[in-house]
């Protein structure tokens, strides 16, 4: 159960805030990290890009890859997502102190998730025969995860360096770093998957190491604007680093395993899905990969808003101002919301020449996988709003610090609606790759609506005594 101060303790509640402030600095918060997200997704989208027109069954094989090294990214990413609070509602009241000691303690944690992980992952082809996954494509599959791993302790550490730059409204730095990478990606990529200037094709190991290249170089730039850049270096987020925090360490994960808890209950989801797709064939995986990276494309725009809508409603809560935080999850929702609407509109509509940016349908292979990944995305079409009012109410709670409840939230959404429901239609009924998707569909209509009834129930309950 979450503790939450009594708004009747803070005299900033009885001051209205106006709805144009807080658009407006909700905007100026969430665009850059918004775009930040679409370059970062764009890294992923150019593998799979490449990877495709390289011929399927590479793209299908760094799928499976794929789908375990998200996981494992996410659950470090919603860990290290810890921070983003923890420094907001620190800087709201006046805490410089323990907004150094949360980052520092953030690298350290992110040091402490990612090293097992990498372990695990390097474990990727066994793992995947024992779940019958085709042993044709683990080779290739194992080239490419081996290789991307080593980019893991960076994308985890990045997320601790962008709450940090974040809630000083330091977004343009993060965007450049994200920018500067995703610009690089696309003739690294080229260079390593195809080869030339004397550098062999790799295929799918030349995707892994242009990944793992790339999120390293976004967090060294990150760490160079906070190490330099006012007023982030007066902070001296390194100095003593080896010097141990327990208490904050032990806040971190406190707060942030339920949210990295959370996030993979979703991501894992997500990545079994995809392993079911593997079972039913290699072009419907093709296929569902593609549809899924559209979706995600997306998917980033809401994101984006969330890690502002965190920021915004954490920074609030810190100053004890109730209202304000949440009318800044409210203006989140609708934002995110209204663009997810015009995204459905947009695959039930152009389905086909979306898939096209993916696919060669000239060739055999590319021709089937085309056919059902346009069949996908008109079921993605479907989930657009609940996939944004899942994110949105999730992020909302976390400004809140409020971690645990959601964790059982998305596991019951995801796992005992989402799963059994594309078990059931995927496997025991005609619609094989289409019933998959639409158990994704249920369990995120059902995660969305669960979260933001919390939300206003919590900040309702903290409202109500100084109405």
């Amino acid at each position: 159960m979450t503790t939450l101060p009594a708004a009747t303790a803070t005299p900033a509640l009885a001051v209205p805030v106006g709805l144009a402030r807080e658009l407006r600095a909700m905007l100026v918060l969430a665009l850059p990290l918004i775009v930040t997200q679409l370059m970062q997704i764009l890294v992923n989208t150019t593998e799979v890009v490449l990877l495709g027109r390289l011929d399927a069954r590479a793209l299908a094989a760094a799928s499976l890859g794929a789908a375990l090294l998200h996981t494992a990214m996410m659950f470090g990413v919603g860990i290290a997502s810890a921070t983003a609070p923890l420094i907001a509602q620190a800087k709201g009241a006046r805490q410089p102190r323990k907004i150094r000691r949360v980052v520092r303690q953030g690298l350290w944690v992110t040091l402490a998730v990612t090293l097992p992980l990498m372990a695990v992952l390097w474990l990727a082809r066994p793992i995947l025969a024992a779940m019958g996954q085709q042993a044709g494509l683990l080779v290739m599959t194992e080239a490419y995860v081996r290789t991307a791993l080593w980019g893991l302790p960076f994308a985890v550490g990045f997320i601790v360096l962008r709450s940090f730059a974040a809630s000083f409204g330091r977004t343009r730095a993060v965007l450049a770093a994200a920018v500067t990478g995703a610009l690089l990606n696309v003739p690294l990529s080229w260079l390593l998957i195809f080869g030339g200037l004397g550098v062999p094709a790799l295929g799918p190991r030349g995707a892994g190491i242009a990944v793992a290249v790339i999120y390293a170089l976004e967090f060294v730039v990150l760490l160079g604007h906070c190490l330099t850049a006012r007023p982030l270096r007066r902070y001296h987020v390194l100095v003593r680093f080896q010097r141990p925090d327990w208490p904050i360490f032990r806040e971190i994960l406190r707060v942030g395993l339920p949210i990295g808890g959370a996030v993979v209950l979703e991501t894992g989801l997500f990545a079994v899905s995809t392993l079911l797709m593997g079972l039913i064939g290699t072009a419907q995986l093709a296929a569902h990969q593609i549809a899924l990276q559209v979706a995600s494309i997306a998917f980033m725009v809401p994101l984006g808003l969330s890690h502002a809508s965190t920021i915004r409603i954490g920074l609030a809560v810190g100053a004890g101002d109730w209202r304000r935080a949440r009318l800044a999850g409210r203006m989140a929702c609708a934002l995110g919301l209204s663009f997810m609407a015009a995204m459905a509109v947009l695959f039930a509509s152009a389905a086909g020449p979306l898939v096209g940016l993916f696919l060669d349908p000239a060739t055999a292979d590319g021709a089937a996988a085309a056919a059902y990944a346009v069949g996908f995305l008109h079921i993605a079409a479907l989930f657009q709003l609940a996939d944004g009012l899942q994110v949105l109410g999730i992020a909302n709670l976390r400004g809140l610090k409020d971690t645990a409840v959601p964790m059982w939230i998305a596991a019951f959404g995801y796992w005992a609606v989402g799963f059994p429901t594309a078990w059931l239609l995927g496997f025991h009924t005609p619609l094989a790759g289409t019933g998959i998707w639409l158990g994704l569909a249920a369990a995120l209509a059902t995660v969305g609506i669960i979260m933001l009834a919390r939300f206003e129930r919590l900040t309702r309950r903290v409202l109500a005594p100084a109405a």
